[in-house]
């Protein structure tokens, strides 16, 4: 997770670091900054939702994250990816009219089937449906 500005908003941007699965979350305020476990959980379970895994699935996410702590990542490769991600959602928001305008769950799915080199050029949405026994798209 990292916070960013895009649009004049505050936005986190959470990325998996096994599968490079990201999503963003824009208007962050100091409420969201406390409860940020419901921003996570909201934000990954729309995440997921939208690209079709179900709610037994979902839940099965999500009791992998019963426990978390913030910490610095000593991987530059993995801070390298997460840039480039920013990078990429914030030129997709902007390009498309702004965040008032833009269609953020496209750009998501979109930010998900991006080749990524450090998969093997493989997209980040198959290799989380690979993690959860799920059937993998060819596009």
């Amino acid at each position: 997770m990292n916070l960013f500005m895009l649009d004049r908003r505050k936005t986190f941007i959470f990325m998996s670091e096994r599968t490079l699965f990201s999503f963003i979350v824009p208007g962050i305020n100091k409420a969201n900054i406390e409860s940020f476990p419901e921003v996570f959980y909201l934000g990954l379970g729309q995440a997921l939702a939208h690209e079709g895994f179900g709610i037994d699935t979902i839940n099965k996410v999500f009791a992998g994250y019963k426990e978390y702590a913030y910490s610095k990542t000593d991987s530059k490769k993995l801070l390298g990816n997460m840039n480039d991600l920013v990078g990429l959602y914030t030129h997709s928001v902007i390009y498309d009219g702004g965040l008032k305008n833009c269609d953020l769950t496209a750009i998501t799915m979109q930010m998900n089937r991006t080749p990524q080199r450090n998969l093997g050029w493989d997209y980040s949405i198959d290799a989380v449906k690979a993690l959860l026994d799920q059937p993998v798209s060819v596009n």
